[in-house]
C-alpha cells in the first residue's frame, strides 16, 4: 500500500466519532441550508483568521467569484494573477467577464508572484490583484500591499492552500482586502465535500457577497442583483467546525514533517528545495521539490510505495483555456520551468516516523 500524498482517509478515521456526532446534530435539527452551524463556523473562522467577518461559501472558486463581484469587477477590467497556480484563480476572473493578466513568479524563495514583475503588468484597466499563497507559503504581503496602494487596486488573497499560514505572525486571509479559502477534502482544513469561505473586515463586501451567493436575494422573494447559488451547507459547516480546533496542531506537525524531509533530502544536487523567507511560517499543504528527472522519480516512488504528484504540470500560460489571452510562454520562463520540474511529496500530519524515513530513503535511493 502506498504512503498517501494526502491524509483524508486517516484524518476522517481519527475523528470519525466526532464527525458523526456533528452530522447527527444537523440531522436532528433538519436545517440543512443556512443552519445555525453555518453562522457558528463563520464566527469561529473569522476569529481564527483575525478578521471581523467570514462568509461560508460553497467552494473556493465561488469564493473568488463572490469577491470579484463584491468589488464590482466587470467586463473590460483587468485582474493580475500569478502565471503558476491552479486554474481556479484565473477562471474566476474570466467568469466575471474581466481579463486575467498573468504575472511571473519568483525564481528563488517560493513559487509566489514576483513583485518586480507587477509594474510591467499593470495598466489603466487594472482593478485588482489576486495573490496566491501557493503550497501554503505566504507571499510577501508588505510589498504587494504597497503596490496595490500605489495603483489603487483591490488585493485579494487566494488562501486555498494556506489555512493557518502566517506572514509576520498574522494569519493569511487577514492581510488583504478579502481572503478566499477552499475546504476541498485534501486541504489542511478540509470538508467532506466541497466548501469554501471568504474573510474580510469590510461590512459592505459581506453584504454584497451574501447577496451574490444566495441568488441576489434581499428578502425571500426580492432579488436585487443577478447572483448564483453558492451557499455553504450546514453539514459541511458542522464538519469544518469540528476540524478547526485541530488545525494549528496539524499545521505544526506539517512544519515538523517538512523540516525532517528537507533535512533528510539535503545534499542531493539534482533535487532543489526552496527555502521561504524568514517573514513567513508556511502551513505546508504539500512538500515541493524540483528536478529535471521528475517523471522518472514519480515512477520510482510509486514502485517503492510512496504516493507523489505534480502541482501543477502546466503554467496557466500553457493551458488551452487561456489561449485567447495570447500570453507567450517566453515571457514567463520561471512559471514554465516550475511546471516542468515540481514534484509533490507527502507532508501531512498523519505520517508515521517510519513513513517519513521511507520517503527519504526512496528519494535518496533514486538520486544517489
Amino acid at each position: 500500500m502506498l504512503i498517501p500524498l494526502f491524509s483524508v482517509a486517516r484524518e476522517v478515521q481519527s475523528l470519525r466519532k466526532e464527525l458523526e456526532s456533528a452530522v447527527a446534530q444537523v440531522f436532528d435539527t433538519a436545517h440543512f441550508i443556512s443552519g445555525a452551524e453555518v453562522e457558528k463556523f463563520e464566527d469561529e473562522f473569522a476569529k481564527y483568521c483575525g478578521t471581523k467577518f467570514c462568509v461560508g461559501i460553497a467552494n473556493g472558486t465561488d469564493s473568488l467569484r463572490a469577491a470579484l463581484f463584491a468589488l464590482g469587477v466587470k467586463p473590460g477590467d483587468e485582474v493580475l494573477v500569478p502565471a503558476f497556480t491552479f486554474t481556479a484563480t484565473a477562471e474566476a476572473v474570466a467568469l466575471s467577464g474581466a481579463r486575467p493578466v498573468f504575472v511571473e513568479i519568483n525564481s528563488d524563495r517560493d513559487y509566489n508572484i514576483f513583485t518586480d514583475a507587477l509594474n510591467d503588468a499593470v495598466t489603466s484597466r487594472t482593478v485588482a490583484l489576486i495573490v496566491v499563497h501557493l503550497y501554503g507559503i505566504p507571499a510577501e504581503m508588505d510589498e504587494l500591499r504597497s503596490f496595490c496602494k500605489r495603483h489603487h487596486l483591490a488585493l485579494i488573497e487566494d488562501a486555498a492552500q494556506a489555512h493557518g499560514a502566517l506572514y509576520k505572525n498574522k494569519k493569511v486571509g487577514s492581510l488583504g482586502d478579502i481572503g478566499c479559502f477552499s475546504f476541498y477534502p485534501t486541504k489542511n482544513l478540509g470538508a467532506c465535500g466541497d466548501a469554501g469561505a471568504l474573510t474580510t473586515d469590510n461590512e459592505e463586501v459581506v453584504r454584497k457577497v451574501r447577496l451574490f451567493i444566495n441568488h441576489g436575494r434581499k428578502t425571500h422573494n426580492e432579488h436585487t442583483v443577478v447572483g448564483t447559488n453558492a451557499r455553504l451547507d450546514t453539514i459541511q459547516a458542522s464538519i469544518l467546525q469540528t476540524k478547526l480546533k485541530y488545525l494549528d496542531e496539524w499545521n505544526e506537525k506539517r512544519r515538523a514533517n517538512w523540516k525532517r524531509l528537507k533535512d533528510g533530502l539535503s545534499g542531493i544536487k539534482s533535487l532543489r528545495i526552496r527555502t521561504p523567507s524568514s517573514n513567513v511560517s508556511p502551513s505546508w499543504h504539500i512538500f515541493i521539490g524540483e528536478t529535471e528527472k521528475r517523471d522518472a522519480l514519480l515512477s520510482h516512488l510509486k514502485s517503492n510505495g510512496v504516493d507523489s504528484g505534480v502541482h501543477y504540470p502546466f503554467s496557466l500560460v500553457e493551458l488551452e483555456a487561456y489561449k485567447y489571452l495570447e500570453a507567450r510562454k517566453e515571457d514567463f520562463p520561471e512559471a514554465v520551468s516550475a511546471a516542468s520540474k515540481v514534484i509533490s511529496l507527502p507532508v501531512h500530519p498523519f505520517l508515521k516516523d517510519s513513513e517519513l524515513e521511507k520517503i527519504i530513503a526512496a528519494v535518496r535511493g533514486f538520486f544517489l
